[in-house]
């Protein structure tokens, strides 16, 4: 199969797409920066932007399938998440339907859907509704908390921190839910989905096994042998400073809608998944965790 894939740079797409060539299929990568990619048999790039459909266009025909794994996940305000999550996708939908159109697109999206998880969420939700309404052969993914990428994604992140034991912010009560799943148990789920005729038209969830964000963070600590002191803090006071830090930092570490997005309900169900795409997480592996 010949699959065009967009964020290949992400966390996803580093180990998704080499993934996706040693099965024996033909990646077509775009790239801003092409030499930035693994030299990988069967992995090859095409130097364009996203946001710009002529830098890309012309390398869709041919294509079986495309892989919409680029999203703009961390930003300032709604007006960017508007332009990479939502005109960008309806940019790639129409290039495809004149270029590919019987291509399968697949689309990552996330649990984190619709207005109640902040303006990131509200973007997910609107891409995936323009997905439905492009008439292409499309498939929709909501992967939960990826682990073992090897890089900076938000599961690491919190291993590396609580590893180190001592004192740990908690987002409110961390009460609220994660699902980690490893990346290796989306791989497959993936090749299922850009494959399978009983994918089509479907939505799917990809979730591991649910678990409260203080009691993944002490499950860390004690496999390390470190203790944690758990400090709460107030939602509002979270959200406070993440609008103070959009303002006045260049990269702020936290943006205004996250704290929206951590604690808005989600769907954990990966009944379908586990049905159509042989979909099988594994338990919580804090080992592999804190191998990232």
């Amino acid at each position: 199969m010949n699959i065009f894939a967009t964020g290949a740079s992400g966390g996803l797409g580093t180990v998704l797409l080499p993934a996706l060539a040693a099965a024996g299929h033909t990646v077509t990568a775009l790239a801003r920066n092409p030499r930035a990619l693994p030299a990988v048999p069967g992995l090859q790039a095409v130097q364009g932007d996203l946001l710009n459909p002529l830098s890309y266009a012309d390398a869709l025909p041919g294509h079986d399938a495309v892989l919409h794994l680029a999203a703009l996940t961390h930003a300032p305000n709604a007006g960017l998440y508007q332009r990479a999550n939502v005109a960008a996708t309806a940019d790639l939908l129409a290039a495809c339907a004149t270029h590919c159109r019987e291509a399968r697109f697949v689309l990552v999206s996330t649990r984190a859907i619709g207005q109640a998880c902040g303006d990131y969420g509200q973007s997910k939700a609107q891409a995936e509704q323009l997905v439905r309404a492009s008439g292409l052969p499309a498939v929709i993914l909501r992967p939960a908390e990826v682990y073992g990428v090897g890089r900076g994604e938000a599961v690491a992140a919190l291993a590396r921190r609580c590893a180190r034991g001592g004192i740990l912010p908690l987002p409110g009560q961390g009460a609220h839910v994660l699902t980690p799943v490893h990346i290796d148990d989306l791989i497959p789920a993936f090749l299922a989905a850009l494959t399978r005729p009983a994918a089509l038209g479907h939505t799917y969830t990809l979730a591991g096994d649910p678990i409260a964000f203080a009691a993944l963070a002490g499950a860390i600590a004690a496999h390390h042998g470190k203790t944690l002191i758990k400090i709460p803090i107030p939602l509002r006071l979270i959200s406070l400073a993440a609008w103070l830090a959009g303002r006045m930092l260049k990269n702020p570490p936290l943006v205004p809608d996250q704290v929206a997005r951590l604690t808005c309900p989600k769907d954990a169900d990966s009944t379908a998944a586990r049905t159509d795409l042989d979909f099988s997480p594994r338990p919580l592996d804090i080992a592999a965790m804190l191998a990232d």
